[in-house]
């Protein structure tokens, strides 16, 4: 596979995967949700919440890496990444 600086990518168990782009109503669909939950995380002081292109490692051994379009993170998942809240 030839690897493009301008396609998106995710690992799927242990395999590069090329991601197609959303259409625009699911950008529209996904910034609302984002607005909102990173509006309720702020005020309750719940930690960060991270937009699309952030990537996850969710599985080990066969490595996946999920690029979500929205991500929240409590302050226990923030305190063992070592990620310090500015």
């Amino acid at each position: 596979m030839e690897i493009s600086k301008y396609s998106r990518y995710e690992l799927i168990k242990g395999v590069i995967q090329e991601i197609s782009p959303s259409d625009k109503m699911h950008g529209f669909i996904s910034a609302k949700i984002c607005t909102m939950v990173s509006n309720f995380v702020r005020e309750y002081k719940l930690e960060i919440v991270t937009g699309a292109e952030t990537g996850y490692k969710l599985t080990s051994n066969h490595d996946t890496v999920r690029a979500s379009d929205m991500a929240f993170e409590s302050n226990e998942r923030l305190k063992e990444s070592g990620i310090k809240r500015r």
